[in-house]
């Protein structure tokens, strides 16, 4: 089973794609630049599911309304409230996916004790970076931010420069260069960078969460992701008393599909 629905708060509309139609619930949150339809390949490979697959604000069908440019985890709580009345949801299992994962974090840290089992794919937000806490942070990096829009070579030979200098990791200067290679995408990068800047998981809440409610948690990443590696989860990582770490032989865009492959194999 497929169908698309949504939520609405004053003029903002929260779309998400449910899929399949198994007992228990699963929400899945993708990454920059992709919609919920990216969770497609869940449905066979987790056939005890029902999957709702969120388009993240700025991204899918989903769209952001409001006169502030920021969400605020306390507005996420009264989109999260909504959709789980309106489905009559009262246990989940929580997906996140790159920038999706602070959206998962954070709903579960909203809702912990809903929350059944938790898997992050190549997480973002864990370990902060220092070219997205520039860029949304401070004056005068942001107005350069907007600057850029309409003039993005500058920005370009700064990633290169700060990558020379390994102030950033290459992997990300060049998804970040594949996400703004257009005056249409950086109108969006702009926007949804400015939109999630306040969503930041506490690693100590998390974890202190995670390891009282014994809540399973799973991280899979790719050997050959140039995105996000290893590193960049050992933050929250180490402070659970136990977690399962999966290595995946692909890169980073091609995480969702092999993940599908192994959910699979693991339920087999």
């Amino acid at each position: 089973m497929v169908k698309k629905d949504f939520v609405v708060c004053n003029q903002s509309k929260l779309c998400y794609t449910v899929y399949g139609s198994g007992s228990d619930k699963m929400l899945a949150f993708h990454g920059f630049g992709q919609s919920g339809e990216v969770f497609s390949e869940f449905e066979k490979a987790c056939p005890e599911y029902t999957i709702y697959a969120f388009d993240l604000f700025y991204f899918g069908e989903s769209k952001w309304e409001e006169d502030m440019d920021v969400l605020e985890p306390g507005f996420w709580k009264t989109w999260m409230e909504r959709f789980l009345d309106k489905e009559n949801i009262d246990k989940f299992s929580i997906v996140g996916f790159s920038l999706g994962a602070k959206l998962a974090l954070l709903t579960f840290e909203l809702y912990y004790t809903l929350t059944e089992r938790i898997l992050l794919i190549a997480p973002d937000g864990i370990k902060p970076s220092l070219l997205y806490r520039m860029a949304t942070q401070y004056v005068v990096p942001k107005a350069y931010f907007r600057y850029i829009i309409r003039h993005p070579n500058t920005f370009f030979r700064l990633l290169y420069i700060l990558g020379s200098l390994r102030l950033i990791d290459k992997g990300t200067g060049y998804f970040v260069v594949r996400q703004m290679d257009s005056l249409r995408k950086r109108r969006k990068a702009y926007d949804a960078w400015m939109l999630y800047r306040n969503i930041w998981p506490s690693n100590p809440t998390i974890a202190d969460l995670i390891n009282r409610s014994m809540i399973p948690v799973i991280f899979i990443l790719g050997e050959k992701d140039r995105v996000i590696d290893g590193k960049k989860i050992v933050p929250l990582m180490s402070r659970l008393s136990r977690a399962e770490v999966v290595e995946l032989p692909c890169s980073h865009h091609k995480l969702l599909e092999k993940t599908a492959y192994w959910l699979a194999a693991d339920n087999g």
